[in-house]
């Protein structure tokens, strides 16, 4: 039932992918946060993953035929430098893996999740390569990014539907992996974000982005592409971006992420020195700043009085989800510890890594004996990107991407300073970047801006061999 719902969905959006490959591409990024849409046929498989893999199949079906063809990528050379050095050190790792006792097996056994590893990189990396070929002018750029705050939007609206059914029945109408466990390839059993603090019960809002901190870091990301547009674009739709900020920002507290709501908070004030650093002009002033974050924290702390006047004890929420979960628990999470320690004992292995897919391999024995329950002879990986590129791929592989990711950055500048639309692309680019650096859950919206990105250089490079042609593309 599994493998048949997977090729179903497959042959579907390579169907769509046929007859209109911009409408595929578009409906992938609506569906990029759709994370709960996953089916387990022994390899967890996402909605957003089989629409991409049907618009790359059509894609590599039309290369052989005339009319399309690759386009070069901003800063190439790094580029395929990092994906030499993440396949070839990967491939070498084949057959050297510690003696270890292992109880997964199948596509999750060392060897052959360490060569799907690989392929889903690679994968992965593809919009890269992909967008350029398929974007056309610069309302293409717009509409995806128009289009995945959308995805977040629709994904927002049934999260709340899900909590006023919860709360009025006590049952959760959408509990994580529901999708896959009623096509048969699901989780062991269906499970949901809550806890209960002083007899009473917190449902955490998931929807169907996964975990409720899948669906946090999905917000977070439209939250820092919006405050974005607010920050550099000359003529913003004020009101309509307020509401819109605002119904989200309510929507990410109703999830309880602490990771969701810390990396907001560490990625929001990184817009205005991006801006700085890549010459990018901000249309705000700082009396104007000012002015919106006063119109956005009054209305807030009312708020919350008002529902501690009522009886629901948000600060005590927010408190034991941050402060004291953090004195308590610290900041670092049951894997990266784990990834730490194995590091610290062994630290030239964090100059190459151990390859992809295969850090368990090494760090099962530094697994503190609570987390060992649980994970010691099973799959897991770092659960910070930054801490997963060092482990798998080392300082090297990190160093490659960052240089590879900040060239990309300038060479994207340099087309978008003069056009106003396209501006903010720079400090969204900049503030996702340390949201997928802190969380593997938005590393899929950094390629998908990486992509976005080298379509808007590939466009620049159109005027150059046709003025007229890129004038009409990003007018």
């Amino acid at each position: 039932m599994a493998v048949l719902a997977v090729l179903v969905i497959f042959m579907l959006f390579t169907a769509l992918a046929a007859a209109n490959p911009r409408a595929a591409l578009l409906t992938s990024v609506f569906f990029m946060p759709w994370n709960g849409l996953d089916i387990d046929i022994g390899l967890r498989i996402t909605v957003y993953q089989l629409s991409l893999a049907g618009l790359v199949l059509v894609t590599l079906v039309r290369l052989t035929q005339p009319g399309l063809r690759p386009v070069a990528i901003a800063a190439w050379p790094l580029f395929a430098a990092f994906l030499l050095y993440a396949v070839i050190w990967s491939l070498l790792q084949l057959g050297i893996f510690p003696q270890l006792r292992i109880t997964t097996e199948g596509l999750r056994g060392p060897n052959a999740r360490a060569v799907i590893q690989i392929l889903l990189f690679l994968f992965s990396v593809s919009p890269v390569v992909l967008y350029p070929m398929l974007i056309r002018d610069s309302d293409d750029v717009l509409r995806i990014g128009r289009i995945y705050i959308a995805g977040v939007v629709v994904m927002a609206l049934i999260g709340w539907l899900q909590l006023v059914g919860w709360y009025a029945t006590g049952n959760n109408p959408l509990p994580i992996g529901a999708f896959g466990n009623a096509l048969g390839g699901g989780y062991a059993e269906a499970r949901s974000g809550s806890y209960v603090l002083d007899a009473l019960n917190i449902y955490r809002m998931n929807s169907f982005a996964g975990e409720p901190r899948d669906l946090g870091i999905a917000i977070v990301v439209a939250l820092i592409a919006i405050q974005s547009v607010a920050l550099v674009a000359p003529r913003p739709a004020t009101g309509k971006l307020l509401l819109l900020w605002v119904f989200l920002f309510l929507t990410l507290l109703s999830t309880v992420s602490t990771s969701g709501i810390g990396l907001w908070v560490i990625a929001s004030p990184t817009l205005v020195p991006a801006c700085w650093l890549f010459g990018v002009r901000i249309a705000r002033s700082g009396r104007q700043l000012l002015g919106v974050l006063a119109l956005l924290v009054v209305p807030l702390f009312i708020i919350i009085g008002g529902l501690e006047a009522s009886g629901i004890p948000v600060i005590d929420i927010i408190t034991d989800r941050t402060i004291d979960r953090l004195t308590s628990e610290g900041a670092i999470e049951d894997f990266d510890k784990t990834i730490l320690a194995w590091l610290e004992t062994d630290p030239s292995a964090a100059i190459a890594g151990a390859g992809l897919g295969n850090v368990h391999l090494y760090a099962t024995p530094f697994l503190d004996p609570i987390y060992a329950l649980y994970a010691e002879g099973n799959v897991f990986v770092a659960k910070t990107q930054y801490l997963r590129f060092i482990s798998e791929l080392g300082i090297i592989g990190l160093a490659l991407f960052l240089g590879w990711y900040l060239l990309l950055t300038i060479a994207t500048t340099r087309t978008v300073r003069d056009h106003e639309q396209l501006r903010a692309l720079v400090p969204t680019v900049s503030g996702v970047l340390v949201i997928a650096l802190g969380s593997l859950q938005a590393i899929a919206m950094s390629w998908a801006l990486a992509g976005a990105m080298a379509a808007v250089c590939a466009l620049s490079r159109q005027r150059q061999d046709s003025p007229q042609a890129l004038a009409q593309a990003l007018a």
